[in-house]
Formats: structure tokens, C-alpha cells, sequence
């Protein structure tokens, strides 16, 4: 992340070139918002999303339609949960951003603009009572026509050393139609927030590549040593898509301890899409792995690593488990209810549906009676609830994602590497036409 802190010596100078300046709202609309960011599936507060997104997010069920779904063996109930987590720490750094762009910035040297510093809250008590603040500033830079890149810097509450200042977000906006909205790439550094304000529970980073505009969304997150308490940090990767019609999906890959045995955590890359009023279902597919060497660009399995799970099968990532469940549409006041669910295991390099078929589509039964037929079918079939078209092994991609390249849709950046990797693209760039 560069820094911007040398600005705040140059606003001064610039107060009096600003005949020429920009104007300050290209600026404050150069970043993103939470709204444009958050992953959902049926959305709502118990998702970690800010009250004033759903309002203003189409397709939203009523608050009343969110009570809390099964825990046990549920991978959307366990979906949304890291959702939430991962909400809420997105939260609580852009809404800082948020909170900087909503003052009137001061020029500096250049297509630049610096907002504050100023102390924001970073911690909270069960009663919403602010208990720890720290001091931001936020720089943000034209770098061409439309292109945008911007840095949020933290110090201590009461220091006036410049080089106190840590970064703990950045990254770049291709704006769109709309303030907020368009193509880019973020870093959120949640270790260097905990330096500054140490009540700060959290910890790792959160990188993403996001596309958005008024009413659609796709988000690509990667996880890094992530952690909301200081406990049980984890590295895995989230893909979420809404469209204008609020139907949502979400993929996960992460590592979890599903499966008995002594090869540790097998690898999840669940997928769950929900359509308001009519149905959710989610995918899970349960894999033995190999963790990635990450000295490689990009990171790649390392050959030489033992592998981690206890799927059965010779070699080791011979087979996989399949698990589909289907739910009911909620209704006024009612909790979301799974209505079947079964597992299939699978041999590589067989394509989920095709495991199904092989199996004459009767798997091992564990929620509810019958068959998916019986319990799951719609009268019309919605592609965005369809099973994943493939094994499973590359859960960033979006080749296969129902719904990504309709109307209003387009794949995102990838997310960055690392925390420094979010260096505009050059002029020409691929992918650089924002979502309107």
C-alpha cells in the first residue's frame, strides 16, 4: 500500500490552487461502499449488512423472513455465518472510508484529495456504546479519466507524528455510472488496524476484486490468516454474485474438519444460491487437498506437501464427497427450513451431475424422506439454482456461474495476491469497463 500522508504537508499549498482543481464529489464517489462489497445470500443484519443496504438493495425479504436456520450438518446456515464475520470486519474499515468521503475533502498537489484526519470509532460494546477510536485519513487520486485509486491511513487517538500513520485499506475504482460503483480492487490490512488500536480484536487481511453498479454486485475475496477475535485464523477464498433481480450466490473454499480421521481438515467448496420467494439450495463438495506454495506467482500446489484429509480413496485425491440440499421459501415470521438433503461420493475426474446420474440419483439420505425429486423439484427450474458444473478444483472462476454474463453482470479482477497488489492497471486494461 503507498502511502499518502506526505499529502497532508501539501493541502495547505493547495487550498489556494483549487480554482483548478477537481470537483470534490468525482472524489468522494471515487470510492467503494460496503453496499457494492458485502457477500450475501438471502442478505439481511444477520448477514453482517448495514441497515441502510437493505433499504436500498431490490429483492430484499423483510427482517421478519431472517430468523436463524438449522446449525448442524447446514452449509448455509454455516455460509452465512462466515459471512457475517467477514461483513462486519469489511464494515468496520469502509465505513470509515465511507464516514471520511461524507465531509468535504481538502485539495492537495495534483489530481489528489485528502479527507481528515479525524477520530473514528473502531470498537463496540454489546450496547453499540463506541470503546476505542482511531485517527484516519483518507488520500484519494485521479489517476486518469474515471480511474481512481485511494488509501485509508490509521494512527493512534491524540498522535500528531505523521509517521505514526499505518495503512489499513487502499486499492483502485474504475467508476461507473453511479458514486461507489464500478470495477476495482481493495486491501483491507486488519493487523495493522490492531497495531494501532490494540482493543481491536481482529486480525489477517481481506483482498478483494469486485464489479458492481446500481442493483447487481459479483465480489471475488481472498482470506489471509483472517480472524474477527485473535482466534483460529483462516486462509480461504469467497465468490458471491447478486443480480438485478436479487438472486444471490455464493462459493467457498476453506479448509474444515468434516470428516473423522487422522489426515486433519479435508477441503469445503461449498456454493449456495438462494432466490427470494421461490427456493435456496447449496452445493458442497468435500476433498481431500494439498496446501499451495505460495513462494510461486500465481500459487500453486505444492507436489511435495502430504495431503490433508480423509476422504477415501487411492491416490489421494481420487474421489470426493458431493452433498446437495434444497430449502423452502421463508414465509412471514417463519424460519428457513432445509427440506432434504443427501451425499454422494464421487470419483474424479466425474462431474457432480454426472455422479448423480451414475448413482441413479438415490445418495445417502440425511435430512428429510424420499428422493430430491420428491422434495426439491420446482415447476420451473431457475439456472442460478443449479448444481456446479464442475469437481470443484477451481473455486475463484466464473465460467460456470449461472446468471454471470447476463444483463448487468460482469466478472470482477481477480483479488490481489497480497496487500501491496493494488497498483492501478495500465491504460487499455482488459476488464476495465465498469457495470452500469
Amino acid at each position: 500500500m503507498r502511502t499518502t500522508t506526505h499529502l497532508l504537508f501539501a493541502a495547505a499549498l493547495a487550498l489556494a490552487l483549487t480554482a483548478c482543481g477537481q470537483k470534490s464529489n468525482d472524489f468522494s464517489g471515487a470510492t467503494p461502499d460496503v453496499a457494492g462489497l458485502t457477500l450475501e445470500i438471502e442478505g439481511g443484519a444477520s448477514e453482517g449488512l448495514p441497515v441502510a443496504a437493505l433499504a436500498a438493495e431490490p429483492g430484499q425479504p423483510p427482517e421478519a423472513l431472517l430468523a436463524t436456520t438449522p446449525a448442524d450438518g447446514d452449509e448455509l446456515a454455516t455460509i452465512r455465518a462466515d459471512l457475517k464475520a467477514l461483513n462486519l470486519e469489511l464494515r468496520r474499515v469502509m465505513e470509515r472510508v465511507e464516514e471520511a468521503v461524507q465531509s468535504e475533502g481538502t485539495p492537495a498537489v495534483g489530481d489528489r484529495m485528502i479527507y481528515g484526519p479525524a477520530d473514528r470509532c473502531v470498537v463496540r460494546d454489546a450496547g453499540g456504546a463506541c470503546t476505542a477510536s482511531a485517527n484516519f485519513v483518507l488520500g484519494v487520486k485521479m489517476e486518469r479519466k474515471h480511474l481512481f485509486s485511494w488509501l485509508l491511513e490509521a494512527r493512534p487517538v491524540g498522535s500528531n507524528v505523521q509517521s505514526d500513520f499505518k495503512p489499513v485499506a487502499g486499492g483502485w475504482l474504475a467508476r461507473g455510472g453511479h458514486m461507489h460503483r464500478g470495477v476495482g480492487r481493495l486491501a483491507i490490512n486488519l493487523r495493522n488496524l490492531k497495531a494501532v488500536q490494540p482493543l481491536y480484536s481482529g486480525d489477517g487481511f481481506l483482498l478483494a476484486g469486485f464489479a458492481n453498479g446500481q442493483g447487481a454486485k459479483s465480489v471475488h475475496y481472498r482470506l489471509l490468516q483472517f480472524t474477527t477475535d485473535g482466534t483460529n485464523p483462516r486462509t480461504a477464498a469467497y465468490v458471491g454474485m447478486k443480480n438485478g433481480a436479487g438472486i444471490r450466490r455464493v462459493r467457498v473454499a476453506s479448509p474444515q474438519e468434516l470428516l473423522s480421521g487422522p489426515g486433519g481438515d479435508e477441503l469445503l467448496l461449498a456454493r449456495a444460491a438462494w432466490v427470494p420467494g421461490v427456493a435456496g439450495r447449496t452445493f458442497a463438495i468435500v476433498t481431500n487437498w494439498k496446501p499451495l506454495d505460495r513462494t510461486s506467482t500465481p500459487p500453486m500446489i505444492n507436489p511435495l506437501a502430504a495431503p490433508h484429509g480423509d476422504v477415501p480413496g487411492t491416490p489421494w485425491n481420487a474421489s470426493y464427497y458431493l452433498g446437495r440440499a434444497c430449502y423452502a421459501p421463508a414465509t412471514t415470521g417463519a424460519p428457513l427450513t432445509m427440506k432434504f438433503k443427501e451425499w454422494y461420493l464421487c470419483d474424479r475426474p466425474e462431474a457432480p451431475a454426472a455422479c448423480v446420474v451414475r448413482q441413479g440419483r438415490v445418495g445417502t439420505v440425511v435430512t428429510g424422506a424420499g428422493t430430491w425429486a420428491d422434495n426439491c423439484t420446482l415447476a420451473v427450474e431457475q439456472p442460478e439454482l443449479s448444481d456446479p458444473g464442475d469437481s470443484g478444483e477451481t473455486p475463484e472462476h466464473d465460467s460456470d456461474e449461472p446468471g454471470m454474463g447476463g444483463p448487468g453482470m460482469q466478472s470482477p479482477p481477480t483479488a490481489p495476491a497480497t496487500p501491496d497488489d493494488t497498483t492501478p492497471p495500465p491504460a487499455g486494461a482488459p476488464g476495465m469497463t465498469p457495470m452500469m
